[in-house]
């Protein structure tokens, strides 16, 4: 590829639940609940480089985790989410959304790299990523390393929850904990 080729979209199917579209002007947002399972793709492509803050650990991913953990049920209502833009969305069947991120600096993760970067760590721990390894994961940078190289672990876990009947996650499932999220586009993607 040389350097005048733009890189390919990315593009991620969300299964949301509970929703909601609002239209005002030029621009769309889709909100609603995403189970942690059905957030990894999300994790799996986007990365902060539209997002103005780099995430890293400390107190704030601790505290993260410490809810995720301790009351997944409230997580929903203990956090502001995760905000994603998209250069263009098509809401299929079943709440999916199918999510076109063409220019990386401005779209993806805006808002919540912190909470997806606790999220992420959670996933990881839950699918039995040795605690050593997740604890060299203190910025973004090692967490996307961590994350990338453990990817095959996490899709293992992933299936096996699957496998034991969970067609849709049990409420007991580690995975299972709803994320709020807002993906925000075009209303009309042909309006540059």
């Amino acid at each position: 590829m040389n350097s005048t080729t733009p890189p390919a979209p990315t593009v991620v199917t969300i299964k949301f639940e509970e929703l909601a579209q609002q239209t005002v002007g030029g621009i769309t947002r889709i909100s609603g609940f995403v189970r942690a399972r059905r957030f990894i793709p999300v994790i799996d492509e986007l990365d902060l480089e539209a997002n103005p803050r780099a995430a890293r650990v400390g107190r704030v991913t601790a505290a993260i985790i410490e809810s995720i953990q301790k009351t997944p049920r409230e997580f929903p209502f203990k956090t502001k989410g995760i905000l994603l833009g998209a250069t263009q969305f098509e809401i299929l069947d079943r709440d999916r959304v199918k999510s076109i991120f063409a220019e990386r600096d401005k779209e993806g993760i805006l808002d919540g790299g912190h909470n997806t970067m606790a999220i992420g760590l959670h996933i990881l721990r839950t699918a039995g990523v040795p605690e050593a390894k997740v604890k060299k994961a203190r910025d973004w940078a090692s967490f996307r390393a961590l994350w990338n190289a453990e990817r095959e672990t996490v899709r293992q876990y992933r299936g096996e929850l699957s496998s034991f009947g969970h067609v849709e996650p049990a409420d007991d499932d580690d995975l299972a904990f709803l994320i709020p999220v807002e993906l925000i586009g075009p209303s009309d993607p042909d309006d540059l």
